[in-house]
């Protein structure tokens, strides 16, 4: 099964071997184009999706390199500058409670710059179909995830089963295989 066709994938990290290295990795692998770019702002430019993954608490990413209609992922911290959260259509968590214990969520709530009633959704609503998702095409998506654990395990099952299923991988030798 697959979600999207993508003609293009950018990426970048602090060092210029390994975001070559990557994208040569993964242009082989996928058959399309992987670029590398020198910086967070040539990946996220004209992006339909960005995906932000960074252990940094620096801000990554500046809400007006967002074209319309694109939707940003992120995985942790500060990788979309607070300030911009107000200015994007939808903003979608994983789970309030969850998010107001990082630090760096619940200051910028403390401080004004994102109040609850500026929410869209939690994911759970937009998954079971309480909340739609995209409505309009120019609509600028913010989805931020720090992680809950129910989803964490099924992306691991689904990845194991897929890495079962591909003959991927290789064991641990601390694992057991199955019996």
């Amino acid at each position: 099964m697959k979600l999207y066709t993508f003609e293009e994938i950018r990426c970048t990290s602090r060092r210029r071997e390994t975001r070559e290295a990557f994208a040569k990795h993964w242009s082989a692998e996928l058959g399309i184009p992987v670029r590398a770019c020198d910086s967070i702002e040539a990946v996220v430019r004209g992006a339909d999706i960005v995906v932000g993954g960074t252990t940094s608490s620096d801000i990554m990413t500046r809400e007006e390199w967002l074209k319309p209609g694109s939707t940003f992922i992120s995985l942790a911290r500060r990788e979309l500058d607070p300030a911009g959260w107000v200015r994007m259509d939808k903003v979608v968590v994983d789970s309030w409670e969850m998010n107001m214990r990082m630090p760096v969520f619940s200051a910028m709530v403390g401080s004004g710059l994102f109040r609850r009633d500026q929410l869209y959704a939690e994911i759970h609503e937009v998954v079971a179909g309480q909340k739609p998702g995209r409505t309009r095409d120019d609509e600028r998506i913010l989805i931020h995830t720090t992680g809950l654990v129910s989803q964490d395990v099924a992306l691991a099952h689904h990845l194991f089963t897929r890495a079962k299923e591909e003959r991927r991988g290789i064991w641990l030798p601390a694992a057991r295989p199955p019996a």
